[in-house]
C-alpha cells in the first residue's frame, strides 16, 4: 500500500470512528423516573385539577390512562372504570358541577421499578368542593401508576376507593364554604 493510499485509510477509518462515537453520543438513553419527579407531576396535576385546568390535567396523563374507582358510603357500591377518554369527560362533568376543589395529598410511599420506567403511589388524598352551594367532601385511598412517554412522567393507571368524609361532620356541610 502506497503512503498516499495508507494515510487515506487512516483519514477513512478515523472519519468512520468519528461518525460512531458521534451517533453513539446523540443517542438518548431512555429516561429513568425519580420520587421526586413523581412527586412534582401530582403536585401539578393538583394544581391543575384546582384551577380548573383541563388541559394541565391532561398533560398530566397517559392517552392510555386506565383508570378504576369504586364509590362506597353514597348509597350501593358503585365502580367505574374506563380509559382516557372517559376520564377526561368525567373531569369537564365535575368541573362544570363545582367550584371550589381543595386537593390535599398525602403519599405514603413512592416505588420507583427497579428499571426507572414505572413507578407506583400509594396515598390518600382529601377532596372538597361546593356543589349547588353545600359543601362535599370525600377522601380517596389507593394507588396510582406513573410511567415515561416520550421521556415524560405521565399518570398511567388510578385504582381509588372513593368515601365520603366526614370529618366528624355531615357530608353536605353548609355551615362552611
Amino acid at each position: 500500500m502506497s503512503p498516499r493510499n495508507s494515510s487515506s485509510a487512516k483519514l477513512l477509518c478515523a472519519l468512520t470512528l468519528l461518525c460512531l462515537i458521534a451517533c453513539a453520543c446523540s443517542t438518548k438513553e431512555p429516561g429513568v423516573l425519580t420520587q421526586p419527579q413523581v412527586a412534582d407531576l401530582l403536585r401539578k396535576w393538583d394544581a391543575a385539577q384546582m384551577s380548573d385546568d383541563l388541559e394541565g390535567v391532561t398533560a398530566c396523563l397517559s392517552t392510555k390512562l386506565r383508570y378504576k374507582m369504586t364509590f362506597k358510603g353514597f348509597g350501593p357500591t358503585e365502580t367505574r372504570a374506563g380509559d382516557y377518554r372517559e376520564y377526561v369527560e368525567a373531569t369537564k362533568i365535575g368541573f362544570d358541577a363545582g367550584q371550589g376543589l381543595s386537593v390535599n395529598r398525602t403519599m405514603g410511599a413512592i416505588g420507583v421499578q427497579p428499571d426507572g420506567q414505572s413507578a407506583s403511589v400509594i396515598g390518600e388524598v382529601h377532596y372538597s368542593m361546593t356543589v349547588e352551594g353545600r359543601l362535599f367532601r370525600t377522601v380517596s385511598t389507593g394507588t396510582m401508576t406513573v410511567g415515561l412517554e416520550d421521556g415524560r412522567a405521565v399518570i398511567t393507571a388510578i385504582d381509588q376507593i372513593v368515601e365520603p368524609d366526614y370529618e366528624g361532620r355531615p357530608v353536605f356541610d353548609t355551615t362552611r364554604n
